[in-house]
């Protein structure tokens, strides 16, 4: 069997206070990175503290959580990279499984969690988030003709030979700043079906497994369903046509 060795890749914003709770999941790392997103509250100096030994990225002028993930990527020497929040609302134990199933799947390229299969669940999604999310992934079923049933969280796990193909210096870093709202390509939230919907679109082996999110511990989610819906559904379309 062969030994996968892991990246985390974390964005972070003014989440001072929840740095400490990572840990349990820094210990069973191989590596992490960082990417602050402009902190005000110290959340830099506390990273520093904690994880001397962590990649940190600033992301200066760059927007989004998506161009934030897009530097992050280009940075990750392990075989494996997990993208995940901040307030991991995931235990260390799914992240120890995911990790197996790469191990034991030499194939795979792409581990894509879901709240929505049997053995899965959210403590934080509500009513209208849940509608949409589970609308969304009904148009993403029908027009790209997979059987996924969640395309709207994150946590997802690639290899790290699938960062290539999401071209991301020409098609993310370059166009940051060009436009604010309607982007040609993922720089916020809908990065994470850009690198779903890339993977299938290269024949990528791809397995969708059960997550069960927990409520959120920090903060607050700056998510906007209505805006973020809005560019998700774009992605799913706009991939569907791409040619290249």
């Amino acid at each position: 069997m062969k030994t996968e060795t892991l990246t985390l890749l974390i964005p972070v914003r003014n989440e001072r206070h929840g740095i400490e709770s990572i840990q349990p999941y820094v210990d069973i790392a191989d590596a992490v990175i960082f990417i602050d997103g402009n902190s005000t509250d110290g959340t830099v100096a506390e990273i520093q503290k904690r994880f001397p030994n962590a990649h940190l990225i600033a992301q200066g002028h760059h927007l989004g959580k998506g161009s934030a993930i897009a530097l992050g990527l280009q940075e990750v020497k392990t075989s494996l990279v997990m993208q995940v929040d901040a307030d991991f609302p995931i235990s260390p134990e799914e992240i120890i499984l995911i990790k197996q199933l790469f191990s034991e799947n030499p194939e795979l390229m792409l581990v894509k969690p879901s709240r929505h299969l049997p053995g899965g669940g959210s403590e934080d999604l509500t009513q209208i988030r849940r509608f949409g999310a589970l609308a969304l992934a009904r148009i993403a079923r029908v027009v790209h003709k997979v059987t996924w049933t969640e395309v709207c969280y994150a946590m997802w796990t690639i290899r790290r030979e699938v960062i290539p193909a999401l071209q991301l210096e020409e098609r993310i870093l370059k166009r940051i700043g060009k436009h604010k709202w309607w982007l040609p390509y993922a720089h916020g939230f809908e990065f994470d079906q850009y690198v779903f919907f890339t993977c299938l679109k290269s024949s990528f082996p791809i397995l969708e497994v059960p997550t069960y999110e927990w409520k959120r511990k920090i903060g607050s989610s700056s998510l906007f369903a209505p805006r973020d819906g809005l560019r998700t559904l774009w992605i799913i379309l706009r991939e569907f046509v791409r040619k290249e």
